[in-house]
């Protein structure tokens, strides 16, 4: 079985199990990245309301997951396992995951101009950023709250990682740069976590954030519910408008953003009425969405990845 469709099964089946629980959502809240209570449902998707607000532009899940059983799901559950042992581990995936970090690491090079760093690495997972980092002999930090992934990485390479989540990290340390490879979307309370980044950094200290289901991209606009990246363990689709809004909030300044343009076969498929995320060899057949749109998705951050680096103020 392909290993991602194997991932994603597991996934849909962890997310029947939770809202097969009596009173598994939360109160209905505000934006989380505004405040304002203006919203407009998008989509429903297996018992999940995905809307946007009206103000910033945000688009999340609202009501959300009660908190524990979330908790319980990132710590725990076997879909994340699987994604640690077989996905993350997999030449295909490390080809991915090495592309996103050397685009990183060459936007750092020109900010820090190859400066010895002290780093905060938030959502470490299976630990291939502390290893490149390691070997640039940067000084850095893991945390990472699934006990699967941090196991599987101690027992394989041997690198230290913190099983541990971002809200329940404590440290003396003052750092130059803080990341979120894919995981800021996931934290609460933006307020309170914007407060203690700002505590963590250096004066002047950076904060680099790759956001993976922007709510702008192509594929996530047209796809909308039949998107494998909208799910239900993220309640956060962070988009470049949104998320500068945020930032902006708690005095940072914007230095860099780029988009990828990935998933456009994904697009290209479903636009000639295919499985989206089936394998299709038959490439006459497809919509060539590349041709004409590549460039300009780019340009306008529209990738279903984008990577925005700040500054504390």
């Amino acid at each position: 079985m392909n290993k991602k469709k194997q991932y994603f099964d597991i996934l849909f089946n962890e997310w029947n199990k939770i809202i097969k629980k009596k009173n598994f959502l939360s109160e209905e809240t505000p934006c989380p990245v505004c405040g304002k209570s203006k919203q407009k449902l998008i989509f429903t998707k297996k018992k999940l309301s995905f809307v946007n607000c009206l103000k910033c532009h945000h688009f999340f899940i609202n009501p959300y997951i009660k908190d524990n059983l979330i908790q319980k799901h990132f710590e725990n559950d076997y879909s994340w396992k699987i994604w640690s042992e077989k996905i993350l581990f997999s030449n295909q995936q490390k080809k991915i995951e090495n592309k996103k970090y050397i685009l990183g690491i060459k936007i750092l090079n020109k900010i820090f101009k190859n400066k010895n760093l002290e780093i905060l690495d938030v959502g470490s997972s299976a630990g291939n950023f502390l290893k490149i980092c390691k070997n640039k002999k940067w000084n850095i930090t893991g945390i990472e709250p699934s006990k699967k992934s941090v196991y599987f990485e101690k027992k394989k390479n041997n690198i230290t990682l913190i099983n541990t989540n971002f809200e329940n990290y404590n440290s003396d340390k003052k750092f130059d740069l803080i990341t979120f490879w894919a995981s800021f979307e996931y934290l609460t309370e933006f307020q309170k976590n914007l407060k203690k980044i700002k505590k963590f950094l250096k004066k002047k200290g950076k904060l680099l954030i790759y956001i993976s289901g922007n709510s702008n991209s192509l594929i996530m606009r047209i796809l909308q519910k039949n998107c494998l990246g909208f799910l239900f363990n993220r309640r956060n689709y962070f988009n470049p408008f949104s998320l500068n809004y945020l930032l902006k909030k708690y005095k940072f300044k914007n230095l860099a953003k780029v988009s990828d343009s990935n998933s456009l076969q994904a697009v290209n498929n479903y636009l000639s009425y295919k499985n989206p995320y089936e394998k299709n060899k038959d490439k006459k057949l497809l919509f060539d969405i590349n041709i004409f749109l590549k460039k300009r998705i780019i340009k306008n951050l529209m990738g279903y990845k984008f990577l925005s680096i700040y500054e504390k103020k």
